[in-house]
């Protein structure tokens, strides 16, 4: 009897915890015009297409969010290290939109959620403006209406204005540590990365949020990353409403995405729930993660 009970017990804990094991979990690469971009999917449930950075996306979003889909996160262009920075079609938002096209095409997937951050919320928002049948929701999260000389000096004028007196000298200081030296002395892509980093006064709730762990294992590809900035790109130049519903996550202190930039633009979109998180920067999916989660996966469940 005590025999049959530890085997019960066993039985109950492999079927209680082993379930989770067998939850979806695959990598691999996907070749998209001679650049192979590698892929992580894992969990189960809707699909959802993380498009960019495939290791910071994989570790900025919540285990409980990912644990109610079946999530991929995939690399762009720009974190392939071998991809040419192609000077007679250089990378740029309609590129990045095709090649989510051709992921999607890959991947078999007739109809999914698709989430960007940051620029790549402006690209997940394109795609879904080119190729509305293929998207059930949208998630763009700390991102922007245009890439423009406008938007820079917007986003400057909010940082001056805005910013209190403790986060700009934060900021200075983080400049003063990381000099114009120091910086030659990395590769093009760790230098990026520690800009990044002493960038988080200006991308963080929390001034001192060390987004190295973040960030910690990417590879960056400055050439082809730098194409993708350089061109000017306007979200609704053609007029062309978005018709997917869209979740649009806006944090309060990020200062190089100002969220009041969407006000003008909330008529082009079909059906848009704009949110904002009053404690978070760039990333509001990781500063207010549980809020963040909770009002995300009950709105795709409504929809």
């Amino acid at each position: 009897m005590k025999t049959r009970l530890i085997i019960s017990v066993l039985l109950f804990i492999c079927f209680s915890y082993g379930c989770q094991s067998k939850k979806v979990s695959s990598s691999g690469v996907i070749n998209v015009n001679g650049v192979a971009l590698s892929y992580l999917t894992e969990g189960t449930g809707q699909p959802c297409l993380f498009y960019g950075i495939r290791l910071y996306h994989a570790k900025s979003f919540s285990a409980n969010f990912r644990s109610h889909f079946q999530c991929t996160f995939i690399d762009c262009r720009f974190n392939v290290p071998s991809a040419v920075a192609d000077t007679i079609n250089p990378f740029n938002i309609n590129s990045a939109v095709e090649e989510i096209e051709s992921i999607r095409k890959a991947l078999n997937l007739p109809k999914f959620i698709l989430v960007g951050h940051s620029i790549f919320g402006l690209i997940v928002l394109e795609y879904a403006q080119q190729y509305p049948q293929h998207i059930s929701h949208v998630i763009a999260i700390g991102t922007i209406p245009e890439i423009s000389q406008n938007r820079t000096i917007h986003a400057n004028n909010y940082w001056n204005d805005s910013a209190s007196t403790e986060r700009k000298e934060l900021f200075k200081n983080n400049w003063v540590i990381l000099t114009k030296d120091s910086l030659s002395k990395l590769s093009p892509s760790d230098a990026y990365i520690a800009s990044v980093v002493a960038n988080a006064p200006k991308r963080w709730y929390d001034s001192t949020y060390n987004e190295h762990q973040l960030l910690s294992g990417v590879p960056y590809n400055v050439p082809v990353l730098n194409q993708l900035f350089a061109q000017d790109f306007f979200l609704f130049s053609d007029s062309v409403k978005i018709k997917p519903p869209v979740f649009l996550a806006m944090g309060k202190y990020d200062y190089g995405c100002p969220y009041f930039a969407w006000e003008r633009h909330l008529g082009m979109f079909n059906d848009i729930t704009f949110q904002l998180f009053n404690y978070s920067g760039h990333n509001p999916h990781t500063e207010e993660a549980a809020k963040f989660d909770s009002l995300v996966i009950n709105w795709i469940k409504k929809k």
